[in-house]
This record gives C-alpha cells, sequence and structure tokens, in this order.
C-alpha cells in the first residue's frame, strides 16, 4: 500500500510542496498509486501524462530505454513500439534522439489517445510520431530497424499475487494467456517479416520466463538493476 511518505519523496522528485491534500490522502487510502494520484510520471526528460486508463510506467521500462538510447540506437533508425500503452517508450526515445523514425501502436482506444496528448506534450503539435491503433502488427506496414515492446507479460494465475494497486490499470495491459508468454509468442513469429536485415527484438519481460528465453535463438537476456532478468534482445 503506497504511504504519504512514498507521496511526499514523489513530490520532492519534481521540486513540488512537501504536503499531501486531504484529497490525496484519501486516494492513498484506496490504494491509488501513487503516479495516479500525481497524475504523471517523468522519466528521462520526458513527461507521461496518465489522463486515461492505460498502464503506469516503471522504473524498469525507463531502465529498458536509457538501455536502448545507450547501446542500440544509431541516428535515423526506424522503429516500432508495440504495445505502447501512454507512449512512453516512443516518445522518450524520440525525445532523446530526435532523428529516429518512430511509430508507436497499440490496440487501445485509451493508449492511442493517451499517446497522442503525450507526444504533442513532449514534441509539440507538428510532431513525427506516427501512432496506430493496431492489434500487434495488423495495420503496420513497411520495415524497422528495430522492433521494441513491453506487452502484457504477468500470467493470469499470478494475478491474486499482484498489488492491490494494479486495479487502477486495465487489466489487458498487464495479463496475458500462456502464463503471460502469448504475447511473445505472437511477436516473435511476426516480427521477422517487419524487420531490415540484421534488426532487433528488443522486449522487457517477465523474469520467470528467463528459461524459455535461453532457448531462443539469437536471443541475449539482460539484468535489471534489481539483478533480474528483465530484458531480452533478439537478432535477426
Amino acid at each position: 500500500m503506497p504511504t504519504i511518505d512514498d507521496l511526499l519523496l514523489e513530490k520532492r522528485r519534481y521540486g513540488l510542496e512537501q504536503k499531501a491534500t486531504e484529497d490525496e490522502i484519501k486516494k492513498l487510502n484506496m490504494n491509488m498509486p501513487i503516479q495516479l494520484i500525481m497524475g504523471y510520471v517523468e522519466f528521462l526528460n520526458t513527461r507521461i501524462n496518465l489522463n486515461y486508463n492505460v498502464l503506469i510506467p516503471r522504473y524498469e521500462t525507463e531502465e529498458m530505454v536509457d538501455l536502448v538510447l545507450k547501446k542500440y540506437i544509431k541516428n535515423n533508425m526506424k522503429i516500432l513500439d508495440l504495445c505502447t500503452g501512454s507512449g512512453f517508450i516512443a516518445i522518450s526515445l524520440k525525445k532523446n534522439n530526435n532523428t529516429l523514425d518512430l511509430t508507436a501502436s497499440d490496440i487501445d482506444s485509451n493508449a492511442i489517445k493517451q499517446t497522442k496528448e503525450n507526444a504533442e506534450l513532449n514534441l509539440g503539435k507538428n510532431h513525427d510520431i506516427k501512432i496506430i491503433q493496431s492489434d500487434l502488427f495488423k495495420d503496420i506496414k513497411g520495415k524497422y530497424d528495430i522492433i521494441i515492446s513491453n506487452p502484457p507479460y504477468v500470467a493470469y494465475d499470478d494475478k491474486d499475487a499482484q498489488s492491490e494497486s494494479l486495479k487502477f490499470e486495465p487489466e489487458h495491459a498487464i495479463f496475458a494467456p500462456k502464463e503471460g508468454w502469448y504475447f511473445y509468442e505472437k511477436i516473435l513469429e511476426e516480427a521477422p517479416i517487419f524487420l531490415n536485415k540484421n534488426g532487433l527484438l528488443i522486449f522487457e519481460i517477465n523474469p520467470k520466463h528467463k528459461n524459455i528465453w535461453k532457448n531462443i535463438k539469437n536471443s541475449t537476456l539482460l539484468k535489471d538493476i534489481n539483478d533480474k532478468y528483465r530484458f531480452a534482445i533478439v537478432k535477426f
């Protein structure tokens, strides 16, 4: 359960007054996530508003984007962000390297609305990120140098073990069939059609799937700051 101290720590991070309002305390008592109480998060010089019912970006996703920017990105690359949610991955990549050609897609209309709002907030009305409502690759065209994704990856069987605060986020953005493996399987099957030669698939992953990933051809697993296997890089 989030606490007042957690809220004040987040406010301090953003340079805000160290005070919790009556309304904020009420929301804390409902187990509402700090990020939703604040209404936004800030990672990698990017502000992500959370006005629609979308997945809240986590520190692990920030870590993945930072890794990609430092290790895998080259100027003018064409990149597809699948299951974009709030738009954080695509927008932060673009904001930190304006030469990139970015496409962000999601099946959820709320995610599309939120991504459009956040793209304009961070990059202006004339931004050139292409935002497409699509069921994975269904309405995607062209080829990409990198396909990056943080898809739903928690097994439905693990639902009861999850934090109560997750009830404030859309289930379809968190849980997946086949013990959480469903979307990875779908993306791995179709990605070769949409990747350029020597292209990369980059995923945030569920550490519980590490043994499956170790059997995926040309895949590399990387640990996060908490020493958990959290990212997979697949070369084609």
